[in-house]
């Protein structure tokens, strides 16, 4: 009975053991709430070392109790400048910083990885895929998902969602449609002829002021300009757009009858002009007394603020 005992202390002593060892082991996933099971915590960090390896690129993912008051931005950047994720020369690091009693979450994306995953992309990886799961109470979910998603959107693989699609398709279906093509180009070219045919019955001087120089031009066709502009855009097809601003200019240019502006008229034209001496500097600064040590380190990248947070 005594070996029994002594046995079963011994087991439940290297099990313990075991556990802390693994622990000082993990790099890119730390939980200090005991939110995620070990084998849940096992299965990101397999994931996340993998990324790093295959791309250099360090994911790392928090969990810790309390904020202690501190406000929760300025907390992860500097939580995630000491740690240094992502490799010194490209930046390429990103914290996902779990606020357990809070019920906060913040995504800090290192300078590297912002153009890849803007402010507004690690806001809807927050809202659309972690908040929701939290909520349920489905962490390793949560957390799962949204590194399958930021490395989706990092390799440039990101599939908009339904909505995002649907949205999509509509607006290029308004654009490409028969009446959106043929209105403006009917309406710019009537437009354009009733000015040429004005232009030519009336004297100059008797002309409005604003439309004996391209003033008139930019006012008459300037917003339909823009219409086509971006429909050619959105619909990848810029058509006749430049065939249609040369005869529409033509026929302005010769509407304005561009001979009697030399002069003929006696009038002077003056236009005003809008300078800015104005400067914006700031001298504020953050600091923090608090501080954050780990046995294991990352490649030093650095961070510039950018990212989003949330709550469940």
């Amino acid at each position: 009975m005594h070996r029994f005992i002594i046995l079963v202390f011994a087991a439940m002593w290297m099990a313990v053991g075991s556990s802390k060892a693994q622990d000082t082991q993990r790099l890119y996933v730390i939980d200090e709430t005991q939110t995620l099971r070990a084998r849940d915590i096992d299965l990101l960090e397999q994931k996340l070392k993998n990324y790093d390896d295959s791309t250099s690129t360090q994911i790392a993912i928090r969990i810790v109790k309390t904020l202690a008051g501190q406000d929760l931005t300025a907390y992860s950047h500097q939580f995630a400048s000491e740690l240094g994720i992502g490799q010194k020369d490209k930046n390429n690091g990103l914290l996902i910083l779990v606020v357990k009693q809070e019920r906060k979450i913040r995504i800090e994306v290192g300078y590297g990885l912002e153009g890849n995953l803007p402010d507004l992309a690690t806001k809807e990886v927050i809202d659309k895929i972690i908040t929701p799961q939290f909520a349920q109470g489905d962490f390793y979910l949560g957390l799962d998902a949204a590194v399958d998603d930021i490395i989706n959107r990092l390799s440039g693989e990101y599939k908009a969602t339904v909505s995002d699609s649907k949205r999509t398709r509509s607006l290029n279906a308004f654009f490409d449609s028969d009446s959106a093509i043929a209105i403006p180009i009917v309406l710019q070219i009537f437009i354009a002829f009733v000015y040429f045919v004005y232009g030519v019955m009336t004297p100059y001087g008797r002309k409005p002021s604003y439309l004996r120089d391209f003033k008139g031009y930019f006012i008459l066709f300037g917003p339909i300009y823009s219409f086509q502009i971006v429909q050619a855009f959105v619909v990848n097809d810029f058509g006749i757009l430049g065939s249609e601003i040369f005869i529409v200019s033509l026929l302005y240019i010769i509407g304005m009858d561009p001979s009697s502006s030399s002069g003929g008229g006696g009038g002077s034209y003056s236009s005003k002009g809008y300078s800015s001496g104005s400067s914006y500097s700031s001298g504020s600064s953050y600091s923090s007394g608090s501080s954050y040590s780990s046995s294991s380190s990352f490649g030093g990248g650095s961070f510039g603020g950018g990212g989003a947070s949330g709550s469940w």
